[in-house]
């Protein structure tokens, strides 16, 4: 018979051996592979989502490797980049419309002012050259200026005479030269 009063080994008597192997309890364990299964998969998310890139329609990428311009432009779709190290900037190709005033003296020294509508795209294989020199934001650094400049000094090739009744030509004029101001950064007018 048994002495109701003497004390085993362990307080749980042989309970503790089901739920324990060495010295970690199993539900310990269990826990440990789940978090270190969930943290693996989110790495692995988070590396993926980097490592691709899709460029939109009527766009084109320009690749910076840790900031620096690369010499190549991705065109639309599925791109794979090194995840963390380079980053892609989206710069549109479509023909786009930039409108601006513009006030000058004609030959005759009449004021005159205009409004220009100018249609333009950049050039899809030197997107990263204008990334580059003019940034994002190229069309209020270069385009503005550019026709301001183009206005002043067509518009004084011509009398206000002139420019009423050969309106055709002075617009050619003008046109001309912001076109010829511009293909010189790669933006096609």
């Amino acid at each position: 018979m048994r002495n109701p009063f003497k004390r085993s080994g362990s307080p749980y008597g042989k309970r503790t051996s089901e739920y324990t192997t060495g010295s970690r309890p199993i539900l310990y364990s269990n826990k440990l592979k789940i978090v270190t299964a969930i943290v693996t998969v989110i790495v692995i998310i988070v590396v993926m989502s980097e490592s691709v890139v899709v460029v939109q329609a009527g766009h084109r990428g320009v690749v910076l490797y840790v900031g620096a311009v690369e010499n190549r432009v991705l065109g639309e779709g599925v791109h794979f980049v090194i995840p963390f190290a380079e980053h892609v900037i989206p710069l549109e190709v479509r023909t786009l419309k930039f409108q601006a005033d513009a006030s000058a003296a004609s030959n005759d020294l009449q004021q005159v002012h205009t409004t220009i509508a100018l249609n333009y795209h950049i050039s899809p294989s030197q997107a990263n050259l204008i990334y580059q020199q003019l940034g994002v934001d190229y069309a209020d650094r270069i385009i503005a200026p550019t026709i301001q400049e183009s206005v002043k000094a067509s518009v004084a090739k011509f009398n206000a005479e002139e420019l009423i009744t050969k309106r055709a030509i002075a617009k050619a004029v003008i046109a001309q030269t912001i076109g010829n101001t511009l293909s010189a950064r790669d933006i096609v007018v």
